[in-house]
């Protein structure tokens, strides 16, 4: 073997070494009493740009699907990157609100330009070919019937849809037919008994939590029926034991003196409060919920106001005491964040402004 040519493997196998560890050195180990093992910050997986990750989904296949804000749907299948843009697909627009899946394998988008569905093909649908009232899929849950249940509404017309596949029938729940608080719907959560239960709010404190049990029995919780304590409700999450956590978006005081917003709790139909006076875990402007692997609770929060100099919090509740994870981990980043999802023993974070947070835990 010549010289020249020694030189070039040296070349290399160094480049190979160089890369194995920096792909290592983007993870960093921690040893948290929550389980905690590592986390990492992830802008690109394969060359694709995930620098604008908003939403999150995981599929029945394990399949980590990224709907992006600007950049299209992105699917990551291990080492293999899937990126579905208007420039390459016939998806509706590039900015992806919600990201669900079905029982047949189809994941189902929402957007601004209308509602998708894709496996190996593209569906679109809209307000010219179905029954939608306007374009805008802006959350998605699917029942285990496979209906579509989306926000398609805002705060003149539109609500609630549910869209049957089975008997291509789709119904919109509206103010004027349903119990519903109004048409802007912020979440839309099913729970394992295939109750549905979504969550409004308007500035002008118009919302709340609105309760469809498969028995066709509707409920609203609201300031004036109930002792919730703010109407405005970003997410809805349920524990293992079938109690509702609402996260709500309050950014204002009550009384100019006691705060109120933070997580509400629904159990045995009463509320109970979580929110920074009494809780000191969480800002009262709940962005994103998810429960991991051992039942702790994710919360992400967005810019408190007025005084609390938190921003953009991302803590963690085991139900006896708050984490507040960049106060407890050296060098972790306070970053808007916009979802979270668990796969097992990974949760994995959504923060716009910069890809995708990769946090490792043990589970019990």
């Amino acid at each position: 073997m010549n010289k020249l040519k020694l030189i070039y493997l040296f070349l290399i196998s160094s480049l190979l070494v160089l890369n194995s560890c920096s792909k290592e050195d983007n993870s960093t180990e921690i040893n948290h009493p929550l389980g905690l093992t590592s986390w990492e910050l992830i802008t690109e997986i394969e060359g694709v740009n995930i620098d604008k990750a908003f939403r999150l989904h995981i599929d029945e296949d394990k399949v980590l699907w990224v709907g992006t804000f600007g950049n299209g749907l992105i699917k990551i299948e291990g080492d293999n990157v899937t990126q579905l843009t208007t420039e390459n697909s016939t998806i509706p627009d590039d900015i992806i609100y919600a990201i669900d899946s079905d029982n047949d394998g189809f994941v189902w988008g929402g957007t601004g330009n209308g509602l998708f569905k894709y496996k190996e093909d593209l569906t679109v649908y809209n307000s010219t070919n179905s029954d939608m009232i306007l374009d805008h899929a802006l959350c998605i849950a699917l029942d285990k019937a496979n209906n579509v249940w989306f926000a398609n509404g805002n705060s003149e017309e539109g609500g609630l849809m549910k869209f049957d596949q089975t008997e291509n029938n789709w119904h919109l729940y509206t103010p004027d037919n349903s119990d519903i608080p109004n048409g802007i719907v912020k979440d839309v959560h099913i729970t394992e008994d295939g109750t549905v239960w979504t969550a409004h709010g308007m500035a002008n404190g118009v919302g709340g939590i609105w309760k469809k049990s498969t028995d066709g029995q509707e409920k609203v919780y609201n300031t004036d029926n109930s002792n919730l304590n703010y109407n405005w409700i970003t997410t809805i999450k349920h524990d293992e034991e079938g109690n509702i956590w609402a996260g709500t978006d309050a950014a204002v005081y009550l009384n100019g003196v006691d705060l109120h917003g933070g997580i509400q709790i629904l159990m045995n139909d009463e509320f109970i409060d979580h929110n920074p006076a009494n809780s000191g875990g969480t800002t009262n402007r709940v962005t994103a919920m998810e429960f991991d692997c051992n039942g702790n609770l994710w919360v992400a929060t967005s810019v408190d106001a007025p005084t609390f100099n938190l921003e953009h919090e991302l803590s963690v509740y085991n139900g006896e005491k708050w984490f507040v994870l960049s106060n407890e981990i050296e060098n972790f980043p306070n970053l808007y964040i916009s979802d979270i999802e668990v796969d097992g023993d990974t949760v994995w974070i959504s923060a716009p402004d910069y890809g995708l947070i990769k946090i490792s835990l043990e589970c019990d």
